[in-house]
């Protein structure tokens, strides 16, 4: 049979391409599989630290309000050292600098693929909210952007010794954007101020169960809802938890009243329960 060189050519040809073809296709394979193991290890870290700073900040924010914020009237009038004062400036920059190194590092990376980073970055968005942050938008990325440092592996935040040390320099830029904070910690008195603190902290709180629940990098804390007012309860109930972070599960424990320990709600229900039975067996 004689040899047909052309189909012979042919074959090659289209072998060849073909072949080439499944290299393109392992070579992107390999990329993306590349690119999402980049994307899970920054992400994990950053998720870990952002989570540690968090907890440091909310359970600062939980103890102040456990005493009404008193803590503060003693800062204001020299009975107790200002480094706590400056403790808790640094606990609100370390927050922001931790968010402002996630920015940083997965500008590239779409983390809202992770199902975890999609809920993350709805509770950064909804803690700088106009209507939820304790200082503007612009200061919170400025006293972030101040406080990280360049590593050998990317970015990482100062120590409160570093911070503290800056802070206290002359010319300082640190204390120049975080004078705002300061202003409102040390006017704590006041009831909105307040309220805007507790607010804050209950979603961070709530960012912490969330991203966090088998408490691996994190404590568990109560929470603090016979300290909110009725408007910043109504506030948690109806456009926060619904609109900006519905999937908040048993968001409830936030913002329901306690009574001895116990949801108001639910020690109400029984009692309504108890009513109808007694009603129901007079019939």
């Amino acid at each position: 049979m004689p040899t047909n060189w052309l189909d012979l050519l042919s074959a090659s040809i289209t072998g060849g391409i073909f072949v080439k073809f499944l290299d393109i296709v392992y070579s992107e394979y390999k990329r993306r599989s590349g690119r999402s193991e980049t994307l899970n290890d920054v992400f994990c870290r950053d998720l870990d630290l952002i989570l540690k700073s968090s907890d440091e900040l909310c359970g600062k924010i939980c103890s102040l309000a456990r005493t009404d914020f008193k803590d503060i009237e003693e800062w204001k009038d020299g009975k107790k050292p200002n480094t706590e004062l400056l403790y808790i400036q640094f606990l609100f920059a370390q927050f922001w600098g931790r968010c402002t190194i996630l920015r940083r590092e997965s500008s590239y990376l779409r983390i809202n693929k992770l199902s975890k980073g999609e809920a993350l970055i709805r509770f950064i968005n909804t803690l700088e909210g106009r209507k939820n942050r304790i200082v503007s938008r612009s200061i919170q990325r400025c006293v972030g952007e101040c406080v990280i440092l360049r590593s050998g592996k990317g970015f990482t935040c100062m120590s409160f010794h570093e911070f503290a040390e800056i802070y206290n320099s002359d010319n300082s830029s640190i204390k120049v954007w975080i004078e705002p904070l300061r202003a409102m910690l040390l006017e704590l008195k006041s009831k909105k101020n307040r309220q805007c603190m507790l607010l804050y902290g209950t979603i961070l709180h709530a960012m912490i169960d969330t991203l966090d629940p088998k408490r691996e990098v994190t404590k568990d804390r109560p929470a603090y809802p016979n300290k909110l007012n009725e408007k910043s309860r109504r506030e948690l109930k109806h456009r926060i938890f619904c609109l900006y972070l519905p999937d908040v599960v048993k968001h409830e424990k936030y913002w329901n009243l306690l009574y001895k320990g116990k949801p108001l709600a639910q020690l109400k229900s029984r009692k309504t329960s108890r009513l109808s039975g007694c009603f129901h067996n007079d019939m």
